[in-house]
């Protein structure tokens, strides 16, 4: 995606010490290293440096170096190459092709990785500037922005929409997955819009950095070097529709094998099934009252 150099090679060093915790959401995560997820033998043409592992006193020590080249301690100009290689390795998270959002092939891509060692040393300074607001920046030729689009199953007329369904119209995160639930709707054809697919936020939680994406969320902790990237229910690209995996209506835990094949509970949670509503109400939500009720409970 970008033409490697120095900075890369020192957080691609960051990279070989880090643990990985990835899951997709709801489900249980698995800890990987960046020597598990590429094989040696595997093609990685001029990153042929992220191949093996470092010991954590050096990365800690290249981490140190990093935020001082950041902070200016060596020269100005050290410095602005610096930020804007952490920045360009974040930025470049949001280029990841569709085909690798899925937690294994994800882990195999470098730019991951990279991602995730500049979350390691980001600062206040990457925070303010990185997080972008693709819906409220303004126009260079003037115009005026179109308003964000809002969620047409909420009445509250507030709650942002990121997809667009070709029946159920403009919806949020939530609504798109209750709603496609169903077997019936579950061909429906969505669409992320272009502007979230595109849309970053990037923060300090606790000292750790972290960055969101309509389909992923990373964090990195320099001090442990420990990672977490949870991967949000299956995405969906320009003509995508729902995985062929269930989610669980009780706990949102994804999977295609067991009961979630062909429902959607999980093994955990079939003692909440046996009581609970099995109707669907005309919006496609399931009810969410008692089985054997004389009437459903309203929609939420």
């Amino acid at each position: 995606m970008h033409r490697a150099g120095l900075l890369d090679v020192l957080l691609a060093c960051v990279a070989k010490a880090l643990t990985v915790q990835a899951k997709a959401k709801g489900g249980r995560g698995a800890a990987t290293t960046l020597a598990t997820s590429i094989h040696p033998r595997d093609p990685l043409g001029a990153r042929w440096w992220l191949r093996g592992s470092v010991s954590r006193k050096l990365a800690q020590g290249i981490v140190a170096l990093l935020r001082d080249m950041a902070a200016g301690k060596l020269t100005e100009p050290w410095a602005r190459v610096t930020k804007g290689a952490i920045a360009e390795n974040i930025l470049n998270f949001t280029k990841i092709d569709e085909k690798y959002r899925t937690p294994t092939e994800c882990l195999k891509t470098p730019t991951l990785w990279l991602a995730l060692a500049s979350l390691c040393v980001l600062d206040q300074e990457h925070v303010d500037r990185l997080s972008s607001g693709q819906w409220v920046k303004g126009r260079g030729d003037g115009l005026q922005v179109p308003p964000r689009p809002t969620c047409d199953n909420h009445d509250d007329g507030e709650t942002p929409a990121i997809i667009l369904c070709n029946v159920c119209g403009n919806v949020c995160a939530d609504c798109d997955r209750f709603l496609h639930l169903h077997r019936r709707t579950k061909t429906h054809q969505r669409q992320v819009f272009k502007e979230e697919e595109e849309a970053i936020k990037v923060d300090l939680h606790e000292g750790c950095g972290r960055t969101k994406l309509f389909w992923v969320m990373a964090l990195a902790d320099s001090k442990t070097l420990k990672a977490m990237v949870e991967f949000r229910e299956a995405t969906r690209g320009k003509s995508a529709s729902a995985s062929t995996g269930g989610v669980c209506r009780f706990c949102g835990a994804p999977g295609a094998t067991g009961l979630l094949s062909s429902g959607n509970v999980c093994s955990d949670c079939r003692e909440h099934a046996a009581n609970a509503c099995s109707k669907t109400h005309l919006c496609g939500h399931l009810c969410n009252g008692i089985r054997g009720e004389a009437s459903c409970l309203p929609c939420l």
